[in-house]
């Protein structure tokens, strides 16, 4: 008699596959922090908010929404960050 296999989460599987989406937007080796990654059963999406180098120099957050249904991912802005936010991101987030 064999034991049952363990059933995946899908909401930890469509997060695996927005951070894959999330991944390939940067270059290889770039310092990318996520600072948020909160699921949405109303869409349902990944709403995920990133630290990143910004496009004029200094740093930025970034927003973006993961539709799950459709596999899009959807770019909702960027501002830009100050020195003690980057700290503090940097002692608490999580590399992309």
């Amino acid at each position: 008699m064999s034991s049952p296999q363990p059933i995946a989460d899908n909401t930890q599987e469509s997060l695996d596959v927005c951070m894959r989406a999330l991944s390939v937007i940067f270059q290889p080796g770039e310092i990318v922090w996520i600072t948020e990654a909160v699921y949405e059963d109303n869409g349902p999406t990944w709403r995920v908010t990133l630290l990143c180098p910004g496009e004029r120099g200094g740093w930025a957050c970034r927003r973006y929404h993961y539709d799950i249904p459709s596999g899009t991912l959807y770019f909702a802005g960027a501002t830009p960050v100050g020195e003690d936010e980057l700290a503090a991101v940097r002692r608490s987030g999580r590399r992309l």
